[in-house]
């Protein structure tokens, strides 16, 4: 762990006899890993098994930790956490997009951005924090008024965020401690808690996931994005560390995309939550605006996006919206976007 994270030994070792000592220097591991994916995969498995031990026998946490006041209300809140091995999937996209779907159903949501070394959510929702969660690791005592006043930033699309720190060099502050007393504070408060993520595989995503209700795949109309699929999905199931359900989001679907959702289930054996289709000019201009595109519910990523969460809040009773064949919407999303 100490060479996966970059940070101090956790453990000491003594040897009995006479013994040579191999040194093996970070650089030199982290490109045995990019090389030799089976070996990366073989150490994420024993990681996430440590991890998992040390989760069941309560020896993970830290040896103090702030001081929880009592939550005010009391929501049956669920978590939702949005994932992707693939970098460039489109998991921001998905949960600013999911967020405001919910909320625009009348459910209160918060957003929290898990990517905590490189998250863009504040750009996406032309938010600047408060402050983040690289400052709210220096609190001594937690409670909702506390991280309401100072963490909590409102969006004009109606729900709440929770900002990643703004330097990469922060995100080591945000643990998997941090995560775990920050979801059981605010999590009484809200209907949904939607989380962005990053994609490797490191404990405070862990983490996040065993605290899911639903974690959210969003895979790539590819063959790498399948490849990398199947390898996650897995890893999850020998691991088997978490109850959550898992979905997959196809995202970027195009008519002459090698996978569909018939391909997914057939390869990969789970539930497709639905297809998104690909339309890089309309979702680049919303980020440039500081739009959503599942704000424009006339479009057929938008109504995708809707559909989504309507399988992930059954409690919403509405009926699902036919969905627009892909290429018919081009022009319409072409022309509002030019318009003036």
């Amino acid at each position: 762990m100490g060479v996966i994270e970059d940070s101090n030994r956790y453990a000491s070792a003594v040897v009995k006899d006479e013994a040579a000592i191999l040194t093996v220097r970070k650089s030199d591991f982290d490109e045995l890993m990019s090389v030799n994916p089976s070996i990366a995969m073989k150490i994420m498995v024993t990681v996430t098994r440590r991890y998992k031990s040390n989760i069941e026998s309560g020896t993970d946490a830290a040896a103090s930790v702030p001081a929880v006041a009592v939550p005010t209300t009391q929501r049956e809140s669920k978590i939702v956490v949005v994932y992707s091995a693939t970098g460039g999937a489109g998991t921001s996209t998905m949960v600013c997009n999911l967020a405001y779907s919910l909320s625009s159903k009348g459910k209160k949501v918060l957003l929290l951005d898990g990517s905590t070394q490189f998250g863009d959510l504040s750009v996406l929702l032309d938010v600047l924090p408060k402050q983040t969660l690289f400052h709210m690791a220096e609190e001594e005592e937690f409670c909702y008024e506390v991280i309401s006043n100072n963490y909590i930033n409102s969006t004009k699309f109606g729900f709440d965020f929770i900002a990643a720190p703004l330097k990469p060099e922060q995100f080591e502050m945000a643990s998997a401690d941090l995560f775990r007393i920050l979801i059981d504070v605010v999590a009484p408060e809200y209907d949904y808690i939607i989380i962005d993520t990053y994609h490797l595989m490191q404990e405070p995503i862990l983490t996040l996931m065993e605290m899911a209700q639903e974690i959210v795949y969003v895979m790539t109309a590819d063959l790498p994005g399948l490849k990398n699929a199947r390898l996650w999905l897995g890893l999850l199931r020998e691991l088997a560390f978490t109850d959550a359900k898992v979905g997959v989001a196809l995202n970027k679907v195009l008519q002459a995309s090698a996978v569909h959702t018939e391909s997914v289930v057939k390869n990969l054996n789970v539930t497709v939550l639905g297809e998104i289709p690909y339309d890089y000019k309309s979702c680049i201009n919303c980020v440039n605006k500081g739009e959503l595109v599942a704000s424009y519910t006339s479009e057929a990523i938008a109504v995708a996006i809707d559909n989504i969460t309507l399988k992930l809040a059954p409690d919403l009773q509405v009926e699902p919206i036919e969905e627009a064949g892909i290429g018919g919407w081009v022009g319409r999303i072409t022309s509002r976007f030019t318009k003036g």
